[in-house]
């Protein structure tokens, strides 16, 4: 087995015998596999989406399907093996739909098909040598160890995204989003390995998280008493060090960030300045430290990135993540855009 997406991942590297959380070396593997059966789910959604068709039971399975895959979810090998096997139906079932989709718009249907495109055997012995093909290790012989590590970044922000789109209370659902969630996870089934574009789904990853908590959750209520008087609105370029613990702080900590971005940008446009070069210290003069227990603590390190904050510190350092060179020519025009080109 291979699992490196807490912050317990053995020697900082990741676990290989048994997981730390307790995760048998069969689950990594199948949860591996599950992870792959649904990326393939989401191919269809995605491109029914595109069409107008939508589904909200597939979607739910998607996600449901990602969250149990999450750090302490779910160990029992029985029950990702059912997940497995049910995802082929809800794969069906998302095919259906894309072929509705094709035919209420009057569009000649692709033989979509790809790396996702896998049936699982019936017998669970098979089953679970069938599942160590899709391993980490093996995908790291075949597709290169940085861009795995790149796929599975974004993976885990998309994890962190799935997690708060269940706990959603408002209806009708926001479909908008959920398309966009669908994309993203159809852009990983077909294994992509162009670096630059791997880059910028994982700023895309970040900026979905923030748009899913912006409709999830009341912005208009005062920030926490920790952040009042923090934002120095005659310098907001002073440098500001916030410490963040525990999932439940991820929210607000990401609408003081946004506020306090909010008040450089005008600074910035009130001094002319538009931009600066990478021996400069942190541009919005934030340095964001956390330490980050699962899968919603990537979402929020890609939220931060994707808003051009790039002095952010997860304690410890995850084994998948490795530090990136600021952009030379970040402009005040792309920061609001929220661009990393």
């Amino acid at each position: 087995m291979f699992c490196y997406q807490c912050k317990d991942a053995a020697g900082g590297c990741g676990c290989v015998v048994k997981g730390e959380c307790g995760k048998t070396s069969p689950c990594a593997n199948l949860q591996d596999f599950l992870v792959r059966i649904t990326l393939g789910i989401s191919v269809y959604a995605a491109h029914a989406n595109e069409l107008g068709a939508f589904d909200g039971d597939v979607n739910d399975f998607i996600q449901n399907a990602l969250i149990a895959t999450m750090t302490g979810v779910n160990h029992d090998v029985q029950s990702i093996q059912s997940l497995i096997h049910q995802a082929t139906g809800v794969r069906g079932l998302a095919k259906t739909l894309y072929e509705i989709g094709c035919a209420q718009t009057r569009t000649e249907p692709y033989a979509l098909t790809g790396p996702w495109d896998v049936t699982p055997v019936d017998d669970s012995d098979l089953l679970l040598a069938q599942a160590e093909l899709y391993s980490i290790p093996l995908r790291r012989i075949r597709e290169g160890e940085d861009v795995v590590n790149q796929q599975e970044l974004i993976l885990y922000g998309l994890k962190g995204i799935a997690k708060v789109l269940q706990s959603q209370t408002k209806n009708p659902r926001e479909y908008r989003l959920e398309t966009r969630f669908n994309e993203l996870l159809d852009f990983l089934a077909n294994s992509p390995d162009d670096v630059n574009q791997l880059h910028k789904a994982a700023m895309e990853t970040g900026r979905l998280y923030m748009e899913v908590l912006e409709a999830q959750h009341d912005e208009t209520h005062p920030l926490p008493k920790r952040y009042e008087n923090i934002i120095d609105k005659e310098n907001p370029c002073r440098s500001v060090t916030i410490e963040i613990n525990g999932e439940e702080e991820l929210s607000e900590a990401l609408r003081f960030i946004k506020a306090y971005r909010s008040h450089w940008l005008r600074d910035c446009e009130q001094k002319s300045i538009t931009e600066w070069s990478v021996d400069r210290i942190e541009p919005f003069g934030l340095n964001i430290q956390f330490n980050w227990t699962n899968q919603e603590s990537v979402s929020f390190y890609l939220a931060v990135r994707s808003i051009g904050i790039d002095n952010i510190h997860m304690h410890p350092h995850p084994a998948f993540l490795k530090k990136e060179a600021s952009p030379t020519n970040y402009t005040r025009e792309t920061a609001s855009a929220g661009n990393w080109e």
